[in-house]
């Protein structure tokens, strides 16, 4: 063991293999060049609490605390070849020169006269008589000053030792009389991780679950083939059909990414995504960017209107009994307005809610969960003041606007399907037939590339044929081949009074208005 001390006067102890080596000072941070021999100012000491190897202290220091009566007969000095107590080694503040008892030598003077000194040994001393003061006297002893003992232990060189501060010279490494290194850094990265992921797949996910806020994940199938949609390292799995999609009901505890896998059940080309995840979120997967998504803004164009002009022609025509040609003009007025909500076409690899809104219907599940959960989305869109378009798959959407609504596919914009409120309530039937109603009917419009169909229907009508009165349901159909138009108005009801085994009557007028009917069956 070598003993060596710093310029500062910090102590230390190392092994006798490393003299030569290079030791940095733990208090003034210099480097010091171990020697190969102990310095004589240095002394090994064994405190109780200390390392069992013992302390390495400046003999001057260990003489301050002998004298200051901090150190009793369990505190060891090695003197180079065993441990011996400190008190039977040091002495008075210096090295004992033999182990002869210690005797006290006494000075006596009185007045006048000069006697010689005196050698008593200590066994001869009289103990001193402990005297009781009252509280007066006590009132004019001087007062003396003791110095506190010292509550923290000594570490080496002398300096106190507070447990922050043993920590950091632990985690230094550079003093092992204190232990093993304690490597700060990586046990604080540790400790991070474990925190993580035992909130992520524990209890982050319970807790979502007791707050009711689950996430979904809808998937479709844009190939050809029966697939089978797996999410996740939970190995959720779900058999999906071409053109249609699943929905994962998953909980979790924060914002993550997992992995959906898409493979054909008959075997061909895998695809796989990274989706992200949060609670209460809704996230949509378009697999290998193979789907064409529409994003329509509907408010834009809510307050858009038709032609009144045309409007109104159409609705003269239909209440006259006449060709309804006018809502040609409709049609295509109808189909710009919805192209003006289709804000884009987009083949992206997931949308979110953070970022889009979609249909209810987009979510399977529970009716009433499914219902909070679109409730919750919809007041988070309020909240957050943002645009949020709305995402369908396919490009088709159905588009209100004053006065009516349309139906548009950017996959086939010749389809029709389009609803017109018409501002009429009074309709001719046939010569001697008038239908009059409380409020404007909804003419329902469809077609294609071959031709457009009209239709409107008023049920529970009552309605006067000759001299009996039915209730029924009155139809106006129209329909439009190569060019040419046919259109026709039919009641079907009944009085109480049909013949037995047939209770509906029906009546038929068709573009002459000419009445056929009644008919039973």
């Amino acid at each position: 063991m070598i003993l060596f001390a710093c310029e500062c006067g910090s102590p230390y102890s190392v092994e006798d293999n490393f003299a030569g080596g290079t030791l940095e000072c733990t208090a003034c941070g210099k480097g010091n060049q171990i020697p190969a021999d102990s310095d004589p100012r240095v002394a090994l000491v064994f405190r109780s609490g200390e390392s069992e190897d013992g302390v390495p202290m400046l003999r001057e220091e260990v003489e301050r605390l002998v004298a200051a009566g901090e150190f009793t007969e369990t505190e060891l000095i090695w003197d180079g070849m065993t441990w011996r107590p400190v008190t039977d080694v040091m002495g008075g503040g210096v090295l004992a020169a033999s182990t002869v008892k210690p005797e006290l030598r006494l000075k006596t003077k009185e007045e006048g006269s000069d006697e010689e000194d005196e050698d008593l040994p200590f066994d001869d001393i009289e103990p001193i008589q402990k005297v009781q003061l009252d509280d007066e006297e006590q009132k004019h002893l001087p007062t003396q000053k003791r110095e506190k003992r010292r509550k923290a232990k000594e570490k080496k060189g002398g300096a106190e030792a507070t447990g922050l501060r043993l920590l950091l010279r632990r985690a230094s490494g550079n003093d092992s009389s204190l232990g093993p290194r304690v490597n700060i850094p990586i046990q604080l990265f540790w400790f991070l991780i474990v925190a993580f992921f035992g909130f992520r797949l524990g209890v982050g996910p319970l807790i979502s679950k007791m707050r009711g806020t689950p996430t979904y994940v809808v998937v479709y199938n844009h190939g050809e083939s029966v697939c089978i949609a797996s999410l996740g390292w939970r190995r959720m799995k779900k058999e999906i059909h071409p053109g249609t999609s699943v929905c994962f009901e998953v909980y979790v505890g924060m914002r993550e990414t997992q992995t959906v896998t898409l493979t054909p059940k008959e075997g061909g080309k895998v695809i796989k995504g990274r989706v992200p995840m949060w609670p209460g979120g809704l996230t949509v997967v378009n697999p290998g960017k193979l789907g064409t998504y529409g994003l329509w803004e509907l408010d834009a164009v809510r307050d858009e209107k038709l032609s009144g002009a045309d409007m109104k022609r159409l609705a003269e025509q239909v209440g006259a009994h006449k060709e309804p040609n006018a809502v040609v003009r409709l049609v295509a007025q109808g189909r710009r307005i919805a192209k003006k909500a289709l804000v884009d076409s987009r083949t992206d690899a997931v949308f979110t809610s953070d970022k889009y809104e979609f249909q209810p219907s987009i979510v399977s599940g529970d009716a009433v969960a499914v219902a909070e959960f679109m409730k919750n989305l919809a007041e988070t869109r309020e909240k957050s003041k943002k645009q949020h378009d709305l995402v369908t798959f396919p490009a088709r959407q159905t588009v209100d606007f004053s006065g009516g609504s349309v139906l548009f596919d950017a996959n086939d914009e010749k389809r029709v399907q389009m609803s017109l409120h018409v501002p009429k309530t009074v309709f001719q039937a046939g010569k001697n037939q008038t239908i009059k109603l409380k409020g404007n009917p909804e003419l329902a419009v469809t077609g294609g590339k071959g031709g457009l169909r009209l239709s409107i229907e008023v049920k529970d009508h009552s309605s006067k044929f000759g001299s009996r009165t039915y209730k029924g349901t009155w139809r106006y159909e129209a329909w439009q081949s190569r060019g040419k138009w046919d259109w026709k108005w039919s009641f079907a009801g009944h009085d109480g009074k049909a013949p037995k085994g047939k209770q509906t009557v029906a009546f038929r007028y068709d573009r002459s208005r000419k009445e056929t009917g009644p008919s039973f069956r």
